[in-house]
């Protein structure tokens, strides 16, 4: 369980804060959204989640424990649809991904299939927006993290392969591909931008500042 205790941050030379007092837990094995318009908090939270931005103020908890921020770095994979990764080849983003040792060859290959995924030494900037963001999708979530970070990852899919990775996504959190790691150590997907039906799927929604 990750909780979140009054977590607000401001940017340096910026009067006003990003986020201000956010409170929230997520649950073992769930599919949590993170909804609200443009500036309204969402990459800055993932970030912070991420390990990769300290907060200005607040706390986050693992399992009742306080995190620090390599505890954050470390326990989760941050995707998105940026092109952070185009001077270097899918396969050597895969051959890093590997070295997880929560790494799932029989899932990622699985997604290899459905999303007709090549693996080769072509540079990320040579694939479309599409292409490269189903490939940081499918490295995410076959990554095994504890928390599995998706930041408008669906942004540049087409309609089809959007709604075949939210399946997707939904039958990892339903444990449908027999993950067997303990409760305690399933996954948490927080993606900004999924549509959530029923089931362990939370939304919350950041309102600007």
């Amino acid at each position: 369980m990750i909780t979140l205790n009054s977590i607000s941050h401001t940017y340096p030379g910026e009067s006003e804060a990003a986020l201000r007092d956010i409170s929230l837990t997520l649950g073992d094995a769930t599919v949590t959204a993170l909804v609200g318009p443009n500036g309204s908090g969402k990459t800055t939270l993932m970030q912070i989640l991420g390990g990769l931005m300290v907060p200005t103020s607040g706390s986050i908890a693992i399992d009742g424990s306080q995190a620090s921020g390599d505890d954050l770095l470390t326990g989760s994979i941050i995707a998105s649809s940026a092109r952070d990764f185009d001077n270097l080849s899918s396969q050597s983003l895969v051959t890093y991904a590997r070295l997880r040792p929560t790494w799932d060859e029989q899932l990622f290959a699985h997604y290899t299939q459905r999303f007709d995924l090549t693996v080769n030494r072509k540079f990320v900037r040579k694939l479309s927006g599409g292409q490269a963001a189903i490939l940081s999708a499918s490295i995410a979530l076959a990554s095994g993290a504890p928390l599995t970070l998706l930041d408008e990852i669906q942004a540049p899919l087409d309609v089809p392969t959007r709604y075949a990775l939210y399946e997707e996504i939904l039958a990892l959190a339903g444990g449908v591909h027999g993950r067997k790691a303990p409760p305690a150590t399933l996954p948490h997907l927080l993606a900004h931008g999924l549509r959530t039906r029923k089931g362990r799927r939370r939304r919350h929604r950041l309102e600007e500042g």
